[in-house]
């Protein structure tokens, strides 16, 4: 039975070499032979989220398996449709003479036309053989859905299933561009999302996010120059964000010839994966493409390692897959409960043979490759774990945080407002100004977090409000919508998310400031009293 491999990542914020050009009504490379038995399928000319014809072959042995397939679907509360690519990919597996990798199946469906994700697969004699497809189905995490499948028995009574998941309807569109055009996505995600998300990684590495508001999918992403890109299409609901389609296209440049990936990773020699050899692998590949893009590595951090290691174990109990778990909720909340304090933090979570597998799925996703690649990242914590059974699969949990240094100078009012300032103007707002009647407000706030008892921000509120309106009233002044806000920061560079201070309507302000020291971290907080802003 194959191993698969899948990926999710969510963000909490927010070069390759070129062949000869070829234009994109011209095929890609004849196939060649795979080392492991049949021959590759030729590449479509382009990607289909409909299902496509002939999802069943094989005959009435091939219907009849057909027929169990749906009712086994039915009972795990999927609705699926037979899909011709993923019929494509069971006929390549049922010709392999020795086992075939995640990636080569997945592989195969992609050059078959087929941009969502390969969930399981088996290769099994169609007499007898029911418990090997069922054990591949019961495999599949059990937050998702299976939606498309493919059937192939051949005469002599070889059986392949492939499942596979369609979350997203789109338009056709094309595998080759030439430099210059554009690809244009159009459809939505399903409806069990609430938006959808587009990446694009460029031939340089740097990976574009397209921001989307709902689940409407509308975009046109710039193909500058040749090389080859990485479409990818996310859902994001209750669940947490959902990998739907992950493609590459080709500009200006020839495809690989096949096998674009080994029928079984290098490292793979059948053993018992150790999970802590795994964790120090992956830091490893991990830190060396950082270092390849200029990046610095990460530091190993234990107590994210505990968060990860939590979440890990916590999917292969609960046997889902996900960033949103039905008892820890979200990567913050899990942070947030084991008192980790950190000014930006990530997660990806993958599932692969082998760790090798898991980094090559992770940095062939754009949106997880934005995490790896992260640039204000400063440390990671990968937990891994292995399922149990004939699969023997890879499961890892990476959680990446930034862990900025307490600020070397203190952080005064002055500072922050100067650092305001300056988020403005990359913004084009209207600048601020400080108020005198605001700022006398703001800084009895923050005086009442001053001291080594606990922080108490409804104190802090309180305090400032009860000054503002004894100064206003001293001095015979009014204000039209006045907003109070606490904000606690690490370091200043989060203001950046922050609702008010960067609105666009000019406003006048009051800005007072304290640090604390709060456990392991030095946190800042600023005190902000703002006339002309639209409250939170």
């Amino acid at each position: 039975m194959f191993r698969r491999s899948s990926v999710i990542a969510t963000l909490i914020l927010s070069a390759c070499a070129t062949a000869p050009a070829v234009p994109p009504d011209v095929a890609a490379p004849p196939p060649t032979v795979d080392g492991a038995g049949s021959p590759a399928p030729a590449s479509s000319p382009q990607y289909v989220t409909a299902p496509q014809p002939d999802g069943i072959v094989g005959g009435p042995r091939a219907a009849l398996l057909a027929k169990k397939i749906r009712e086994a679907l039915q009972a795990r509360g999927d609705q699926a449709e037979p899909d011709g690519a993923l019929a494509a990919a069971a006929t390549w597996l049922a010709g392999q003479r020795a086992g075939a990798s995640e990636l080569a199946i997945r592989e195969v469906a992609l050059r078959a036309g087929f941009p969502g994700a390969v969930a399981s697969a088996a290769a099994f004699q169609v007499d007898g053989g029911d418990d090997l497809w069922r054990r591949a189905l019961g495999d599949v995490a059990s937050n998702l859905p299976i939606t498309r499948y493919g059937v192939h028995v051949t005469p002599d009574g070889v059986a392949t299933v492939v499942f596979g998941r369609m979350e997203v309807r789109l338009d056709p569109f094309p595998r080759r561009f030439r430099p210059g055009e554009a690809c244009r996505l159009h459809g939505e995600v399903a409806a069990r999302y609430d938006r959808a998300r587009v990446y694009l990684t460029r031939p340089d590495g740097k990976v574009d996010e397209t921001p989307l508001s709902g689940r409407t999918i509308d975009v046109s992403l710039p193909l500058s120059g040749p090389g080859k890109f990485q479409v990818e299409v996310m859902g994001d609901g209750a669940s947490g964000p959902v990998l739907l389609a992950n493609v590459p296209i080709y500009v200006g440049v020839n495809e690989p010839s096949w096998p674009a990936a080994p029928a079984r990773p290098s490292s793979d020699d059948g053993r018992p994966v150790a999970p802590a050899d795994a964790e120090t692998r992956m830091l490893t590949l991990l830190n060396e493409v950082r270092r390849a893009a200029g990046l610095p590595a990460l530091t190993r951090d234990p107590e994210l390692r505990a968060v990860a290691i939590g979440h890990t174990e916590d999917m292969m109990a609960a046997r889902f897959f996900g960033h949103v778990s039905p008892t820890t909720g979200t990567v913050e909340s899990r942070l947030q409960r084991a008192g980790v304090i950190v000014s930006l933090c990530g997660e990806n979570i993958a599932q692969a043979d082998n760790a090798d597998g898991a980094h090559r799925v992770l940095m062939d996703s754009p949106a997880h490759r934005a995490n790896m690649l992260g640039a204000k990242f400063t440390h990671v914590g990968i937990g891994v774990g292995v399922r149990p059974g004939d699969a023997n699969d890879l499961l890892a949990t990476l959680v990446f945080a930034r862990r900025p240094p307490p600020p070397a100078t203190p952080v005064t009012p002055a500072v922050a407002t100067s650092f305001v300032s300056s988020l403005r103007r990359a913004k084009s707002a209207a600048p601020i100004r400080v108020d005198p009647v605001l700022q006398k407000a703001a800084e009895a706030g923050i005086a009442a977090l001053k001291g080594d008892g606990p922080v108490v921000p409804d104190k802090a509120l309180a305090a400032a409000h009860d000054a503002l309106v004894q100064e206003s009233k001293r001095l015979h002044v009014g204000h039209h919508a006045i907003c109070i806000e606490l904000v606690q920061v690490l370091e200043l560079d989060e203001l950046e998310q922050d609702h008010i201070l960067l609105q666009q309507p000019p406003m006048t302000v009051g800005l007072a400031t304290a640090t604390r020291q709060i456990g392991q971290a030095v946190k800042i907080f600023v005190l902000v009293v703002a006339d002309g802003a639209k409250c939170h």
